[in-house]
């Protein structure tokens, strides 16, 4: 019986008709995935191969806006904390890229985050991280988390938020002359300034 990992041998072992390995080897560590062997090695009756399987480890859990002083998007990663550990995170902005902090939360996650200016909410955010050979790369905006939230199922005060945000971007937008062909659709705001935001709303 031959344990194979990426075309290399990791270990032989020789079984009789019938029974079993005694003692797996540990599939080796590949930086972003986690691997386990396609066969558990047991009653084995012939010649046998037995090859690691890998799958990606390393993903965007969830992302949501940062609404305060500024706004953003914050990205939730789920990585192990030997991967984060040997991880480098970059966030491109309109062709400007900055190295990401990578800070863990109390549930596991570990969280990316950007700011980005008013007329930039229909800008590509694009997330890139590196871990050894692995590489994951992913493409956002402000627009698009802002489209998702007024489809949604969330509640009126949010969406009104929401709606007056794009508001404040499409003037941006116009007041800038910035990136016009990718204005703010008015569809989205149309009613936005029409109503107030109660002082209560919070928008944890």
């Amino acid at each position: 019986v031959r344990f194979v990992a990426d075309g290399k041998t990791v270990a032989t072992y020789f079984v009789r008709d019938g029974e079993s390995v005694e003692s797996i080897p540990d599939v080796p560590s590949k930086s972003g995935y986690i691997g386990s062997w396609n066969h558990n090695g047991e009653n084995i009756t012939a010649d046998t191969v037995i090859e690691a399987t890998y799958a990606e480890n390393i993903f965007v859990k969830n992302w949501n806006l940062i609404l305060g002083d500024c706004i953003g998007i914050k990205f939730y990663l789920q990585m192990t904390d030997e991967d984060a550990a040997k991880s480098t995170a970059f966030i491109t902005v309109n062709d400007k890229t900055e190295t990401a902090v990578l800070s863990k939360t109390t549930d596991g996650l570990y969280i990316a985050s950007v700011e980005v200016a008013a007329a930039q909410m229909t800008d590509a955010i694009t997330v890139q991280l590196t871990c050894g050979d692995y590489v994951l790369e992913k493409e956002y905006s402000v627009l698009t988390y802002a489209e998702t939230i007024l489809q949604g199922t969330y509640d009126d005060a949010t969406k009104m938020l929401v709606r007056e945000m794009l508001n404040y971007g499409a003037a941006a937008q116009r007041y800038f002359d910035y990136n016009m062909d990718k204005l703010i659709p008015e569809a989205l705001y149309a009613d936005a300034g029409k109503q107030s935001i109660p002082e209560d709303f919070n928008s944890d």
